[in-house]
């Protein structure tokens, strides 16, 4: 008896609260042999969520969970990869749907869909889905053009049983009336059981609403044989069935590979290379040896294409007025930087070490921290797309220690002189605060 989750969230979701490595700490002790991510509106736990896959000996499936614009209206809708051709294209759409963007939600079209349908398998939802749009005969509908373009062999009915609404009858109803597959899903948004009151107070947190389930965590397949489970269910066997395939759509998924060197454009290495411009202003002996020890080491870890692209970039700052940071963290431990003057201390004046930036036996992209005056920011990611093709890459941001007390405080309605006393502490102590949260 076993089944695969096709429909889960992780911390990267904004109503999601597993961390990818807490998730698959369960589920190898589940005993999954496969898992699916499919997360709000992105693909950003994508690369994260294969790197513990392979750790944990688990096939990862890639998906998403796709706000879909359907007669006006955004809803949800569930879409897997199945082969490389597939994970290309869910970020083809992905990448649609961001440019696409309908009150802060980036949005998938049909048209997209169907531009982007190699490769992918869809399963009719969560009652957030426009399958349960007014009445069965709309319902019917949508997952008839859902249909036409996935047809019988990519397109399964999603069930599930773990909120008060009926995820039950109406894709039961399309399954029989188009002759696909059905699959039960969970819907998980957290790991275990027991972390149902975290996740609601996480909800009211970050989204202002709360759920209205304490059922949407990672479930053992005995979990979905459970008494509460099977209310949704006419018997134990229909529910058996579903489970065996969602273990059908897994077989039919491909493993991919995701690693992949880091790879940037090749800068040739003319009369005026950057090792030139750095020995050219080198004075002291001492300078001098630090430099060579330096520059064998950036060639020996491929580094040239990096730095020369940087020094690129602080030279069209210099030269067009835009104001730029003197030089943070590890990097200002390099002489090379400072001779270049990408960075503005002199490491040995100083005693820094240019083994903290970088190192022979610490064989990793270099990380050189760059601040550029916020206003003119966009004109320095503009020039470095035209140039050197590169793109801003995405933050995420997470809780400070004051960040989540305030908005705990908030939630509880801890008077506002305790909520800033635990806010500015530094987090050892916080019994008054938990004593008024729990009076709640």
């Amino acid at each position: 008896m076993k089944y695969t989750p096709l429909h889960l969230h992780t911390s990267f979701s904004k109503d999601g609260l597993g961390t990818i490595p807490a998730l698959f700490e369960s589920a190898k002790r589940i005993g999954f042999d496969s898992l699916a991510i499919t997360d709000h509106g992105t693909l950003a736990g994508a690369v994260q969520f294969w790197s513990a896959a392979k750790a944990a000996g688990i096939k990862p499936i890639f998906g998403v969970e796709a706000y879909l614009d359907w007669s006006g209206k955004r809803g949800h809708l569930t879409i897997l990869s199945y082969n490389k051709q597939g994970f290309d294209n869910l970020i083809a759409l992905n990448n649609l749907a961001h440019l696409n963007l309908q009150k802060g939600f980036p949005v998938t079209t049909m048209e997209m869909l169907e531009q982007c349908s190699k490769g992918l398998i869809v399963l009719t939802g969560c009652t957030a889905s426009p399958l349960y749009y007014g009445t069965e005969a709309d319902g019917l509908q949508f997952a008839g053009t859902l249909f036409d373009i996935f047809g019988k062999d990519r397109m399964f009915a999603e069930v599930m049983g773990v909120i008060a609404e009926d995820n039950v009858t109406r894709p039961k109803m399309v399954a029989r009336k188009l002759g696909i597959g059905t699959v039960v899903t969970t819907d998980s948004h957290f790991v275990l059981k027991s972390q149902a009151a975290a996740h609601l107070i996480m909800s009211q947190c970050r989204n202002g609403y709360d759920y209205n389930s304490g059922e949407l965590y990672l479930k053992t397949p005995q979990e979905l044989l459970t008494t509460s489970f099977l209310r949704s269910f006419s018997s134990e066997q229909e529910i058996l069935g579903y489970m065996a395939n969602t273990m059908g759509v897994a077989d039919m998924v491909e493993e991919i590979d995701l690693s992949a060197p880091p790879t940037l454009p090749v800068v040739a290495k003319g009369v005026d290379s950057l090792y030139d411009l750095a020995r050219a202003a080198s004075f002291s002996a001492e300078e001098k040896s630090r430099m060579a020890t330096e520059i064998s080491v950036v060639e020996a870890l491929g580094l040239y294409d990096y730095f020369a692209i940087l020094y690129d970039i602080v030279e069209f700052c210099k030269k067009n007025g835009i104001k730029v940071g003197p030089g943070r963290g590890s990097g200002g431990g390099s002489l090379f930087l400072y001779k270049l003057g990408i960075t503005d201390v002199d490491p040995i004046e100083h005693g820094l070490l240019f083994e903290r930036f970088l190192s022979l036996s610490r064989k990793y992209m270099a990380d050189f921290d760059l601040d550029v005056e916020a206003g003119r920011r966009d004109e320095v990611i503009e020039y470095a797309r035209q140039k050197w093709e590169a793109l801003p890459i995405a933050n995420f941001a997470t809780y400070s220690n004051a960040s989540l007390i305030r908005d705990l405080g908030r939630i509880f309605s801890v008077p506002k002189e305790v909520v800033e006393r635990a806010a500015d502490s530094d987090g050892s102590d916080l019994t008054e605060f938990f004593a008024y949260c729990g009076k709640s």
